[in-house]
């Protein structure tokens, strides 16, 4: 509230009267808790007079057992305006005489006292009934709220008089001086009108206004060292911005590098791969064709055998088979290289088994997992359907399984990288790689995503691999990517995205250039 308020004077007021007012109000209460405690106090003792009095008066009736005249006495005590319930009782607690008044306010109180006979029994005066009254606080009540009304009359006019004293000091000590303050310093924003304030007083106000004309002595010295700095720090800013701009096109042309080389590198392995099923392939076909070619002769010169033609067949079957098998083989490979090297290439979005897309995607690093001792598998939910960016995706398992193979294992030491596919709740879709090489040391471990961080420079390490994913899964698939990894027990990637990518989510080629 303090803050919201424009004047020192409305914020003085807020915070003086608050005590003012609370200061007030517990007098008014102690007082009023006081005098009502000792007007209770002394309607007790008047009410217990009272009932002493009338146990007298109703001894004789009582005694005598007149009942008519024990009523009269109960009823002649209704005239007492406290009073609201009177009742007689005999010595077996059986009611004698009651009388009784409904509108008594405040809060009912009760009092009984013994009545004795005339006779003494051995001594002591006999008991034969008792007198009960009820009693209200009314007129304690009202006493109390008139005593409030003019405590809180008297607390409006202190809070009346207190306010206006507190801004009449306030406008005189504070105010005025401030406002000349104030247009002073409205006139110093023009360097021209700038002047020294007079001293008037010596109070914080005159300290302050002190400080201000030091304050002016020193702001033509600084006025031109300003401008020089700010000279000196556009130009540069400008070569800062011309070196960043330099920074980010060399990162993106790396970045780019990097992508085409997995890509080609996929391309490469892929093509020998495909030479073995199309040598066989053509083995197969040259074998069929010397075979046609040798039963044409036989059967141009009638020279054809039936174990001939049995041998022809058994060897077109063959080389069919092997024909068949091989090129399904061929087959297999281009087709998964199309399918995730097209992905790679057009970053377009689309609905998939991601299951199915990382056998794809596995196929096509076939080659290259060939020459190694390392095994891939792959786990988790048989058919998972995402509505998201594969070449991205695509990306991030290449640069997963090319980081394992160059930093998890020592030469010749054969490993298992594994691939887990997951689904969780809010439809989101967990892809975890985890490898059983020999981890991370801890002060690495805070840098893997770091660009151009790497600890294989000139042995095959860009640095930008694990930078490429991050910002892919973080950016285009709209997820979180963290990393877990202990010396010698394997690390762990764990890829959190959701099923469906974010709308407005960057494609892979505008992540990678940020």
């Amino acid at each position: 509230m303090l803050r919201r308020m424009r004047t020192t004077r409305g914020k003085f007021v807020v915070v003086i009267l608050p005590m003012i007012i609370a200061c007030t109000l517990l007098t008014s209460a102690v007082s009023v808790l006081a005098n009502r405690h000792e007007l209770r106090q002394r309607l007790v003792q008047e009410m217990e007079t009272v009932a002493a009095a009338q146990a007298l008066a109703v001894r004789t009736p009582i005694w005598n057992f007149e009942k008519r005249t024990l009523q009269s006495i109960v009823d002649a005590m209704l005239t007492n305006p406290d009073i609201a319930v009177v009742e007689v009782w005999d010595e077996r607690g059986l009611s004698l005489a009651r009388a009784a008044r409904p509108d008594v306010p405040g809060k009912e109180w009760s009092i009984r006292v013994p009545v004795h006979g005339p006779e003494v029994a051995e001594g002591r005066p006999e008991l034969i009934g008792e007198l009960g009254l009820t009693f209200g606080d009314g007129r304690i009540q009202a006493a109390v709220e008139k005593q409030l009304l003019r405590d809180v009359l008297l607390l409006l006019v202190v809070i009346a008089t207190t306010t206006g004293s507190a801004v009449l000091a306030h406008t005189l000590t504070i105010d005025r001086p401030l406002a000349r303050f104030l247009d002073a310093i409205h006139r110093a924003e023009d360097p021209r009108r700038r002047q020294p304030l007079p001293l008037e007083s010596e109070d914080e106000i005159g300290t302050i206004m002190a400080a201000y004309n030091r304050l002016l002595s020193k702001l033509a010295a600084e006025e031109a060292e300003r401008t020089r700095a700010a000279d000196d720090l556009r130009m540069a800013r400008d070569r800062a911005e011309q070196a960043l701009s330099d920074l980010r096109a060399t990162q993106h042309s790396l970045i780019q590098a990097e992508k085409m080389a997995s890509l080609g590198q996929m391309v490469a392995g892929v093509a020998h791969e495909i030479n073995t099923p199309v040598g066989i392939a053509l083995t197969a076909a040259s074998h069929l064709a010397d075979e046609t070619r040798a039963l044409d002769r036989a059967l141009a010169s009638n020279q054809l055998r039936k174990a001939d033609l049995e041998d022809y067949t058994k060897a077109a079957l063959d080389a069919a088979a092997l024909l068949q098998s091989n090129m399904q083989r061929a087959a297999a490979l281009i087709q998964s290289f199309k399918q995730v090297s097209v992905d790679r290439a057009n970053d377009q979005r689309r609905s998939f088994d991601l299951r199915a897309y990382v056998g794809e995607v596995m196929l096509s690093l076939g080659p290259r997992l060939k020459r190694t001792p390392h095994r891939v598998l792959i786990q988790g939910e048989d058919r998972l359907v995402v509505d998201s960016y594969p070449g991205a995706i695509a990306q991030v398992l290449t640069n997963f399984v090319i980081n394992a193979l160059l930093h998890a294992f020592d030469d010749g030491r054969g490993g298992t990288m594994t691939i887990e596919l997951l689904r969780l709740p809010d439809d989101m879709v967990e892809l975890r790689f985890s490898d059983d090489g020999k981890g991370i040391p801890p002060h690495h471990l805070n840098r893997v995503f770091e660009p151009f961080f790497t600890t294989k420079r000139g042995a095959g390490g860009s640095g930008l691999g694990m930078h490429i994913c991050f910002n892919l899964v973080t950016r285009t698939l709209g997820g979180a990517l963290m990393v877990e990894s202990a010396e010698g027990c394997g690390t762990t990637f764990t890829a959190r995205f959701p099923a469906s990518a974010p709308a407005d989510a960057p494609t892979a080629e505008e992540a990678l250039a940020d």
